[in-house]
């Protein structure tokens, strides 16, 4: 699947994001199957938080920010 399909998705933190450099493992499902994917965003996210993809890094990592946006 290219990486522009995952661009929006909105998905589960299964594993805490820690903020920053430091990535957490997110759930989305994609064509109907759930895809894991190492994620990463600028403040930390706690296990069960719902997230939106808003970029990728290649090799199955994305950047993600809280959803819905609260800002």
């Amino acid at each position: 699947m290219p990486d522009h399909a995952l661009l929006g998705a909105v998905g589960t933190v299964v594993r805490p994001v820690r903020g920053g450099r430091l990535p957490g493992e997110v759930q989305v499902v994609l064509a109907g199957e759930p895809t894991m994917l190492l994620a990463y965003c600028d403040q930390a996210l706690a296990a069960g938080a719902r997230i939106q993809v808003t970029g990728t890094r290649g090799m199955r990592q994305v950047d993600v920010e809280p959803w819905p946006r609260t800002r």
